[in-house]
């Protein structure tokens, strides 16, 4: 339902879950999550889905090259869309989703300080006990944001905590992973908040066919002997 599934389907799913008497759509009606959703009268969830199909031309990589996705005022619209939509959903969990796609769509459309402007306004709204890997995802273009306006040290240190914690966007933070000279390196480690961190660092660079492996796991062991990278 949440990949393949018309935005006019989801609008009527919605239409279902707010009513006492419309059934699900016939082409959603054997699908057990609309049915949970419409019986629940889920519709905050509803609204996302709708939400997050109208980001898809602009975040997913099959349609950057539509003419669609070259309107950044499309994009622009659906960040003011999505603000509102954020501030009237009472689910953080929810809520944390919202803040995704809109930091996404900033990211994508290459405004840089409003996608930081975003991470800043929208994350203290998202209750801190919401646990999700997607804090991961959006950390990624928080970090992507501050590379590409030169602030590589906070950009690596953020993609060393998602190589750390977070296996399915590994490889994508150890690409953009980049320090450029040993004076980043040392300011970098020193701004780091905890010796496991200083250790992904060195794990990172011993990943490198350049390294000189023995030295970084000997740094490692000497950070966190237990590290598991």
């Amino acid at each position: 339902m949440v990949y393949k599934s018309s935005i006019g389907a989801l609008e009527e799913l919605r239409t279902a879950a707010r009513s006492k008497s419309i059934p699900v759509p016939a082409v959603l009606n054997k699908n057990s999550f609309a049915q949970q959703l419409a019986g629940s009268k889920c519709v905050e969830t509803i609204d996302y889905l709708i939400f997050a199909k109208r980001c898809e031309p602009y975040v997913v990589k099959e349609h950057f090259w539509s003419e669609e996705s070259l309107e950044p005022a499309m994009m622009y619209d659906l960040i003011d869309k999505g603000k509102k939509l954020f501030k009237k959903t009472d689910s953080h969990f929810i809520r944390l989703r919202y803040a995704y796609q809109i930091i996404r769509l900033a990211h994508y459309a290459k405004d840089y300080p409003l996608t930081l402007n975003l991470y800043e306004l929208l994350l203290p709204k998202v209750d801190v006990r919401v646990k999700s890997i997607i804090h991961y995802w959006i950390l990624g273009h928080k970090a992507g944001a501050l590379q590409s306006i030169g602030n590589r040290i906070e950009a690596s240190i953020i993609y060393a905590d998602i190589f750390e914690h977070c296996p399915s966007k590994r490889e994508q933070a150890f690409m953009s992973f980049s320090i450029k000279s040993n004076q980043e390196w040392e300011t970098a480690i020193n701004e780091c908040d905890s010796d496991s961190l200083r250790a992904t660092f060195h794990a990172m660079r011993a990943y490198n066919d350049q390294s000189r492996a023995v030295e970084e796991l000997e740094k490692i062991y000497g950070y966190s002997p237990d590290h598991s990278l």
